[in-house]
């Protein structure tokens, strides 16, 4: 909108995309509810918690407790407290009264929620979990907890999903006067008018309910079932996941893999709408999108332009067909849990060259050797200029270094070992999407809520999704 820019008085009419099968009650809805009306007679709430004070559960007086009433059923998420269990534990144990100790709990409580970014916008936590795996993965306890799978006009209410985003001109003062923009439009929330993001005029939203509608059609088409659904940042990111049981596995050693298919869909107007489809280790929930080729990768990025209708198509045809990569990516993992890496340092070395600008060779040669090859290349000059040169090529290499000792600390927990796997190709790469989804170290660029978008955007489908692709094809490439 820019500085002075207001919206026009009075609710505007929503200048959004209609589409009227997508409002109407699908036949796959009616089945279920009927199903849950017969024999549980609803959707089955089994625990709510909107209260953000009790994030993580309850504390006890004795610190290994109260550390673990903070930690989810995985234990303690560094990347969730942005602090390490050990240093959190030091907290507590230098707080030397109960006030104090109260104090230290809240204070990572706080980190918690601003890591979580939860939307409580109508005082309630926007998060539906369905299903006891997704209740026990649920590590802040937030949000509605319901027994089996439920409707997606259910989910919508249960998640707090049920508003609208309206696209509304705004305008700005000139002297005494109002005038419109009419390129410019705001998109707001109907039910608080929170300002979520400004667009164009050839910006078309997608709702909540059209997002539900989208994958009512991967529920009938491949027996999946609603497991999570919610907001973030105010509702400027919203998400709904489903699970699909038929193409899930379990390997040797009760390594058992989930199959999902996350949706994505942005009401900020920073990006598109997402429909990816992500393996789930239950042991540790970090994720590797399953490819699904050239053309069926690329239908699966819904644009806010243009036909969305014809979009959401082809996005679900695309989702089909990625679907059936589970089949596929169930016989690479039995492969790569059958494969011996006979150097593991050397795979994560590979692994990092093929994603970050310092490689090993050229962090081997140094700073200062790197910075005077530039001055030769007549990239730089100067002693000024030669300095930054080097601190930034510093950087980079410690930065590499840390990335490298994160993926080794992970590769020998006992998460990464299980069953056997550790010294396997399987194992290996486990180590390698662990670390992309969870790594927080780095430089803090901009503020937390930017920070974690930008972390989300890229688990999914930037650089941390391309470490996780250039791990599988190095892994698989030691099966050959």
């Amino acid at each position: 909108m820019g500085e002075g820019g207001r919206h026009r008085a009075g609710p505007p009419e929503p200048v959004a995309f209609h589409w009227q099968g997508w409002v109407m009650s699908s036949l796959l809805d009616g089945i279920i509810e009927a199903t849950e009306a017969r024999f549980t007679g609803g959707p089955g709430i089994v625990g709510q918690e909107h209260d953000l004070a009790n994030i993580g559960g309850t504390s006890e007086d004795d610190i290994g407790n109260a550390v673990w009433a903070l930690a989810g059923p995985r234990g303690w998420d560094a990347a969730e407290y942005d602090i390490t269990a050990e240093a959190a534990a030091a907290m507590l144990r230098e707080a030397d009264t109960p006030a104090n100790r109260a104090r230290v709990v809240a204070e990572l409580r706080q980190r918690a929620v601003r890591r979580a970014g939860l939307d409580t916008s109508n005082g309630r936590v926007a998060v539906m979990v369905a299903g006891e795996a997704a209740r026990k993965a649920l590590w802040h306890r937030l949000g509605v907890q319901v027994r089996d799978a439920v409707t997606s006009d259910q989910a919508i209410t249960l998640a707090s999903l049920d508003w609208r985003v309206l696209k509304v001109p705004t305008a700005y003062r000139w002297g005494d006067e109002s005038r419109e923009m009419g390129d410019v439009f705001a998109l707001v929330r109907s039910d608080t008018g929170a300002h979520l993001g400004t667009v164009g005029n050839r910006y078309q939203v997608i709702q909540n309910a059209e997002a539900f509608r989208f994958m009512d059609a991967v529920l009938a088409e491949h027996g999946a079932r609603y497991e999570t659904a919610g907001a973030i940042y105010g509702g400027a990111k919203v998400w709904l996941q489903v699970s699909l049981p038929e193409a899930a596995f379990t390997l040797a050693g009760n390594d058992r893999v989930e199959a999902t298919a996350l949706f994505t869909n942005p009401h900020d107007g920073s990006g598109v709408a997402r429909c990816i489809p992500t393996s789930d280790r239950v042991v540790c929930a970090n994720t590797l999108r399953v490819a699904a080729g050239k053309a069926g990768d690329a239908g699966l990025k819904i644009r806010h332009t243009g036909s969305i209708r014809g979009k959401l198509d082809d996005a679900r045809r695309a989702l089909g067909i990625a679907v059936k990569g589970f089949e596929r990516f169930r016989d690479q993992a039995d492969t790569l849990r059958a494969t011996r890496v006979p150097d593991h340092r050397a795979y994560f070395g590979g692994v990092l060259d093929a994603v970050l600008d310092m490689t090993a060779a050229r962090a081997k040669l140094g700073a200062e050797r790197l910075a005077d090859a530039d001055i030769l290349a007549g990239i730089i000059a100067g002693q000024e200029a030669k300095e930054r040169a080097v601190k930034s090529y510093q950087r980079a290499i410690s930065e590499r270094s840390d990335l490298l000792g994160d993926i080794l600390q992970r590769y020998e927990n006992e998460r990464s070992g299980l069953g056997g796997a550790r010294g396997t190709a399987w194992g290996a790469l486990n180590a390698v999407t662990e670390h992309a989804d969870h790594w927080t170290g780095g430089r803090k660029v901009g503020t937390q809520q930017e920070r974690d978008g930008r972390r989300m955007e890229s688990i999914l489908t930037g650089e941390r999704d391309g470490m996780k692709q250039a791990a599988l094809a190095s892994a698989l490439a030691l099966a050959n």
